[in-house]
């Protein structure tokens, strides 16, 4: 929440940026390798995005300067318990 809040006092771009990487991530898989340059692979604003996840260990980097990420184990189970959470009784079959 508080991450949405900073980025929607930085603007829209920001806000959206963040929104679909976090999108972005829910799909990808984990030890594969994704393009983090502009424009190969992500917008200019995302690309500040992935730096913030690297710090938080959501996103994985040799070096913050790298062409390539890769999601971590914690941004899969995070990801994938809020899609859990998101889904209702009805919805998980209970």
């Amino acid at each position: 929440m508080g991450y949405m809040a900073l980025a929607e006092e930085s603007g829209a771009d920001s806000r959206d940026a963040v929104l679909s990487f976090l999108m972005r991530l829910g799909f990808l898989e984990q030890g594969v390798p994704y393009p983090a340059r502009y424009p190969e692979g992500l917008s200019e604003a995302q690309v500040v995005v992935l730096k913030d996840l690297v710090t938080l260990g959501l996103v994985y980097m040799r070096k913050l300067t790298s062409k390539r990420y890769y999601t971590t184990p914690l941004a899969i189970r995070l990801l994938s318990c809020a899609a859990h959470a998101e889904a209702g009784p009805s919805q998980r079959g209970q």
